[in-house]
């Protein structure tokens, strides 16, 4: 699991140092703060890791940097895989530097004079037990079968890897090996959640099952196919003790009453020894996380991020103590006082 990440130059940063992640780690920010561009570069780091650990035992093992080369590069969709996409425009260094898994890693480059790069790696004792997995903002269920040949055959840009990475995964089948208690205990959750509706494997495709009826998934709700996602991950043990689990807006296409839900959910798969980050723009989100922190006395790292003339800032707090100012607070003020104002024409 990741302890800290230190970046220099890289997107919308020119520096952040994020030390002391928790269990559970909530983003925000308002739009072009570079959410997305933390978490994919967070899952960029664990999958390749991922890939290149699991190459060790087979007959072409690779180091780890060509693993996160290729990584990033379907993930970021960078021209020809260029790190030099990565960078901050106008800088000539890119750093990348974090503590994961009890081990270290760094990468950095510097471009040259005639454009190419001088580049430094170290990858040592980095031990992750589980699978990274990343939930981009759209439901994959209903056009996975058009993303796969798209990706797979014709390497055709577009889905990127967060994509197909989460479609590989739904589909391994379900097992009936160990499954933790505490992790075991999510899916009957989801089930009530879902009025006791599943997503169920039928032929090669799948449908959202209640009793004895059964619905395609164009036609089941997309909150029910997001949530239903995590149950699956969960049976076919994609999800573990040690996963990190990455949420972009976890809010979309969902119901007040089911993004709180959502939380409950994405709390409790932290506790149970996943690793969980949410980047989000819902207070409903931001204010349960809250509440489930202080009920539980348990850390909960904000990483809230601003926009500066030298670039995106970022500062950290627990939520154990209170939500900050933050731009999210601060649309639900104003609307409050639009309502007293047009309450009491002022």
């Amino acid at each position: 699991m990741f302890s800290n990440i230190n970046l220099t130059n890289f997107t919308n940063f020119s520096s952040l140092d994020w030390q002391n992640h928790a269990a559970m780690n909530v983003i925000i920010g308002e739009n072009d703060t570079g959410k997305s561009h933390l978490l994919k570069l967070l899952y960029a780091i664990g999958r390749s890791i991922n890939m290149f650990q699991k190459s060790q035992g087979g007959p072409s093992p690779q180091n780890w940097l060509s693993c996160f080369i290729v990584k990033q590069g379907w993930i970021f969709q960078t021209s020809s895989f260029s790190l030099f996409s990565l960078m901050r425009t106008g800088t000539e260094k890119l750093g990348i530097e974090s503590s994961i898994g009890g081990g270290e890693l760094y990468y950095r480059m510097v471009k040259t004079d005639d454009h190419k790069a001088n580049l430094e790696d170290y990858c040592e004792n980095v031990n992750i037990i589980g699978l990274t997995i990343f939930f981009p903002p759209k439901e994959i269920l209903t056009v996975m079968s058009a993303i796969e040949p798209t990706r797979k055959r014709l390497k055709i840009l577009g889905f990127d890897d967060t994509y197909l990475d989460l479609i590989e995964d739904f589909r391994a089948p379900i097992t009936y090996g160990k499954i933790d208690p505490e992790l075991a205990m999510i899916p009957n959750k989801i089930k009530n959640l879902l009025y006791e509706g599943e997503i169920v494997e039928k032929g090669m495709e799948f449908v959202f099952k209640r009793g004895t009826e059964e619905y395609p998934m164009a036609q089941t709700a997309e909150g029910f196919k997001k949530i239903g996602i995590i149950s699956r991950l969960i049976l076919n043990r994609s999800i573990t003790k040690g996963s990190i689990l990455l949420v972009d807006e976890p809010e979309a296409n969902l119901h007040p009453k089911a993004i709180i839900a959502m939380a409950d959910i994405l709390f409790d798969l932290s506790q149970a020894g996943v690793q969980v980050y949410a980047a989000t723009h819902s207070y409903f989100f931001l204010k349960r996380i809250e509440q489930l922190a202080r009920m539980n006395d348990k850390y909960v790292c904000l990483a809230d991020l601003r926009r500066s003339p030298d670039g995106v800032k970022a500062t950290f707090h627990d939520l154990r103590h209170e939500i900050p100012d933050n731009p999210i607070l601060a649309q639900s003020a104003y609307l409050l006082n639009e309502d007293i104002r047009l309450d009491w024409g002022q």
